[in-house]
This record gives structure tokens, C-alpha cells and sequence, in this order.
């Protein structure tokens, strides 16, 4: 399937960006891919491997390697003030407002799927999933499912032993050679 014209090709990295909306001032890894109608603010860094579906905007982030970003997430938008005496704009200067954000960080292997929103500051840790729909507000552990608005622990993809294995391998650091040869480890669970 054809993610639609190809705006930017980085061919040293193999970076694919088909959105015309995608910051070239952003961070780039190889061989990301940016789908059609996805919004990249230049504070974004994306790992490599990682790709994020169509119409997604993702701003004030840090992405780790071999992130799978679904369709209609929305990464650190931008939120209202509620402690100043009006929600609306007019009351406030928005560069002023937007200048003390705290970044979303996002570590390596993490699955965001359909139509998530990640609010500003949290963390999602190397090996989570976000289920669809999901609003989080709040930190995600390692290999922790969440789901739900808001994002609630539904449970871990391993057991703990399991975990604990995985990150101290931390897999997505090694050549891609490397990891093809391992995909039958992967698939054993």
C-alpha cells in the first residue's frame, strides 16, 4: 500500500517523508517514515526505524528506535493554561505559555495505536503499548499495556523475568543484521 507522493527522500538515511506538513528542521533517524497529512514540529526527534501513520502530529517530543505510530495520535498538543483567569487566548501570550512545555519522551520498541492522545511530560518506556483511544496523562513502564481515558494498567506483555531480560539486551541498539538474525527469539513467545 502506497503511502502517497513522496515529498522528502534523505538517501544516506532512507527517511521517507510524504507529508508536507513534516518539519525538515525535525530530528530523523534512518529509514523513518512520515505518512501523508502527519504534522512534525522541528522540536521533534524521531529514532531510527520508527515510522508514524497518516494524519498523526506529533510536537515537543523525543522518540525512540522502532517506534509504530498508528493513524490520529496526537503526541504533546498544545494545552490551555487553567490557572489564568480565562482558557482562551486572548487572556495569555501563547509564546510565553508554550515556552516552560515539558518534552514526551518515548523509549524504543513502543506501539501508539489508533487515535491516541500523549499529554505534555509523560513517558512511555522502551517495549509499551497504548491502546486505541487512550488519553495519557501519566507515565507508562516498561512492557506495560494501557489503555482507556484515562490510560490505565491493563497488564504487562511479559512477566517481569521476561522484562527485565529484554531490557538489559536492549535489542533495537544493535545492527539490523543483527536483530534479523534474532526474529525467531521474538517470535517464541
Amino acid at each position: 500500500m502506497s503511502a502517497g507522493r513522496l515529498y522528502y527522500f534523505n538517501k544516506k538515511n532512507q527517511t521517507k517523508i510524504y507529508s508536507l506538513q513534516a518539519s525538515l528542521q525535525a530530528g530523523y533517524g534512518r529509514q523513518v517514515r512520515v505518512d501523508r497529512g502527519t504534522i512534525i514540529a522541528k522540536d521533534v526527534i524521531i529514532g531510527d526505524y520508527s515510522y508514524v501513520n497518516k494524519n498523526s502530529s506529533l510536537e515537543n517530543c523525543a522518540i525512540g528506535k522502532y517506534v509504530s505510530i498508528s493513524q490520529g495520535v496526537f503526541i504533546s498538543p498544545w494545552e490551555h493554561p487553567l490557572n489564568y483567569l480565562t482558557t482562551h487566548p486572548i487572556g495569555y501570550d501563547t509564546t510565553f505559555v508554550n515556552r516552560g512545555r515539558s518534552r514526551v519522551t518515548i523509549g524504543n520498541d513502543v506501539l501508539i495505536s489508533l487515535n491516541v492522545i500523549i499529554l505534555e511530560g509523560v513517558h512511555i518506556a522502551d517495549g509499551a503499548v497504548i491502546g486505541a483511544g487512550a488519553v495519557v496523562a501519566h507515565d507508562v513502564e516498561p512492557y506495560e499495556i494501557v489503555a482507556g481515558v484515562p490510560a490505565k494498567h491493563i497488564h504487562y506483555r511479559f512477566e517481569e523475568k521476561e522484562r527485565l531480560r529484554l531490557l538489559k539486551l536492549k535489542w533495537w541498539d544493535m545492527e539490523e543484521e543483527a536483530i534479523k538474525r534474532m526474529m525467531e527469539t521474538f517470535h517464541s513467545h
